[in-house]
């Protein structure tokens, strides 16, 4: 079960280039599973962005996590 599944997610930065994408750390709570960096469904950080980017999903329940997929 995904339980991170449009749970409240966060990140250092958000990824600005060309083309104009929707890069924001939601995309990876939404439920669209498309690997296609270029159909606005994945996350990403900028590059330059120091000194290390994070990303961060917050539960809103205690889970035990046993894998990450």
């Amino acid at each position: 079960r995904n339980v991170a599944l449009r749970q409240t997610a966060s990140q250092s930065s958000e990824y600005r280039g060309e083309p104009k994408i929707n890069a924001s750390a939601s995309n990876a709570v939404d439920g669209d599973t498309n690997p296609d960096f270029g159909k606005n469904s994945c996350t990403h950080t900028q590059p330059s962005a120091p000194p290390y980017p994070t990303w961060t999903v917050t539960f809103t329940h205690l889970y035990l996590i046993s894998r990450f997929i």
